[in-house]
This record gives C-alpha cells, sequence and structure tokens, in this order.
C-alpha cells in the first residue's frame, strides 16, 4: 500500500548546445558552452488505500518532488562575458506535484484525480537576468506557478476503450 522511490543524478557534458540570448539575427540561434553541470534528486511517494481496506474502491495519494540544478561550468560569451556558474536556461530548480484520487477496480473500472503542481521559477537567457531586467520583456527570469489540474478516466468494458476528460 505504500511505495516510497528516490534517485539522485549528476551529469557533466561537454560541448552543450542551447537557446541563446547573445545572438545579433532574429531568428533564435545556439549557443555552445564548453561544459554543463546537471545534478538532483526525484523523490515520489505513494500510498494506496485498498491494501489496508479491501472493497473495490481505492483511494490514493501521490507525491512526487524534482530537484535540478544545472549551471554552466565553463561558459563564455562571443563578447568575453564570462558566465560560468549562471544557471541553464528554461530549467527549473523545483518541480513538485500531489495527486489525490480514488479508482474503481472492479466491474467498470473508472478513476478521478486532483493534481495540484508546482513549477519553480526560471531562466530564459544564459545571462539569468532577473524577473523584470529586460525592458523589452523577451529575457529573464521566468515566475513559479501553481497549477490545478482534474481529470476522470473509465474503461468501456472489456473493449480496450476509455473515456478520458481533463
Amino acid at each position: 500500500g505504500l511505495d516510497f522511490e528516490a534517485v539522485g543524478f549528476y551529469q557533466l557534458l561537454e560541448n552543450y548546445q542551447f537557446g541563446a540570448s547573445f545572438s545579433d539575427t532574429s531568428d533564435r540561434s545556439f549557443g555552445r558552452a564548453d561544459e554543463v553541470s546537471i545534478h538532483g534528486v526525484e523523490l515520489l511517494g505513494r500510498l494506496n488505500s485498498q491494501p489496508y481496506t479491501g472493497g473495490s474502491l481505492n483511494f490514493f495519494g501521490e507525491a512526487n518532488y524534482l530537484y535540478t540544478r544545472g549551471e554552466f561550468e565553463d561558459l563564455t560569451t562571443p563578447d568575453g562575458e564570462d558566465l560560468s556558474g549562471n544557471r541553464i536556461p528554461e530549467v527549473p530548480l523545483h518541480v513538485a506535484a500531489l495527486t489525490l484520487g480514488v479508482q474503481q477496480t472492479t466491474g467498470w473500472r473508472w478513476d478521478a484525480s486532483v493534481t495540484w503542481t508546482y513549477r519553480g521559477s526560471f531562466f530564459t537567457d544564459e545571462d539569468n537576468t532577473p524577473f523584470g531586467g529586460d525592458p523589452e520583456g523577451e529575457n529573464g527570469e521566468v515566475p513559479d506557478v501553481w497549477l490545478l489540474s482534474a481529470r476522470f478516466n473509465m474503461d468501456i468494458g472489456n473493449t480496450g476503450a476509455s473515456v478520458f476528460v481533463a
């Protein structure tokens, strides 16, 4: 009834390509960092009621958390600015989700759940411009956000088909 998983990771990448903001062209161009490091941890836990209560209904809760720290170890822009130590663009430090739901496990199988998802702030540029720091509003920090979603799924007999609403 109770599951828990944890994983840690570390990567050191050479010649890392990313969407660069230091280009003079109007189309998106790509920069290259000599070296980046990415490390973090992911945790997942799930609690199911059915192993403890029996019956055809399973009430469940699930929590997931991901911490990812990606940073430039060696990056110098074409005009000589050293950005080593800055965070990699478009990678949030924190992502988390909490789901609560119920499943019917016999007969007409269905499940319904509600999920709260957190996406932490991230930068869109290798300079790590703070929020509001770019007058044109194209580069900089994207603030964190909480999202709420719900879903319902029902199998249609033994046909292998299902109906899904989110």
